[in-house]
């Protein structure tokens, strides 16, 4: 374990488009402690020429799979070769600003197991909306909804071993199965927007009947709820979703 360094995962999937702003932005982090791993999960345009202009470079591990596995396995592969204290994730089509990890670093520092941050949602025609985390989560809190932007959190890796479920909303069971271990999660402070999340037109026409069987199936069978409360948060997450797509119909 490589003491203070964070490991960044990044799958990659057909992100000729996006992933050369991703890795800059990690490239121009103000904290300098990081690798980055990326996973090419076999994609087909020109990802994998994109990504081999910043190589060499000792702190950018790349690897090429020869089949697509989907995003959580290329997570979850990620995951078996970082050697950092801390754990990060960013996806190729997001970016994070300069002081991304210098912010999150001095939470760690102050004994946060979880870290996390407020980010910026970018919508098509590049209207941007700013989503503020809560200043502090408990595993009650995900019964709601996922309330980690798995592009702003990070984990210390006492936490581990952990791994990414495809579940289709990928990240949601395993920040639950974290924070049962941490107890609770720390913000930086929620005016500091620490990174940018873009939505593309096919998320916001993604299919949302899939995503609430999805739902359903999370606070079933892997948060354990009796029917009682799975229909009580479920009906939670039904308003908190059209609210959402609303949002996106104004500003897709």
């Amino acid at each position: 374990m490589n003491k203070g360094q964070f490991s960044i995962i990044m799958p990659a999937y057909n992100a000729e488009e996006t992933i050369v702003s991703s890795i800059k932005s990690v490239i121009d982090q103000d904290y300098k402690p990081w690798e980055l791993i990326i996973v090419n999960d076999c994609s087909s345009d020109n990802t994998s020429k994109l990504i081999n202009t910043f190589l060499p470079n000792i702190k950018i591990k790349v690897f090429d799979l020869d089949e697509n596995h989907g995003v959580s396995e290329a997570r979850n592969i990620a995951l078996t070769h970082s050697t950092g204290e801390l754990i990060a994730f960013l996806d190729a089509d997001d970016t994070w600003g300069k002081n991304k990890l210098f912010e999150q670093k001095k939470v760690f520092d102050r004994g946060a197991l979880i870290v996390f941050s407020s980010y910026r949602k970018i919508y098509p025609d590049n209207v941007s909306v700013i989503n503020k985390v809560k200043k502090m989560v408990r595993p009650e809190d995900f019964f709601k909804y996922n309330p980690i932007p798995n592009l702003t959190g990070a984990f210390h890796r006492s936490l581990m071993p952990i791994s990414q479920y495809d579940i289709g909303h990928e990240d949601y069971v395993m920040w639950y199965q974290l924070i049962k271990k941490a107890t609770v999660a720390i913000s930086t402070p929620t005016n500091l927007i620490l990174a940018s999340y873009r939505v593309n037109k096919n998320s916001l026409s993604s299919n949302k009947i899939k995503a609430a069987i999805w739902q359903w199936s999370i606070l079933r069978k892997y948060f354990g709820l009796n029917l009682a409360l799975s229909l009580y948060y479920f009906l939670f997450y039904i308003i908190r979703a059209l609210s959402i797509r609303v949002k996106g119909f104004f500003y897709g």
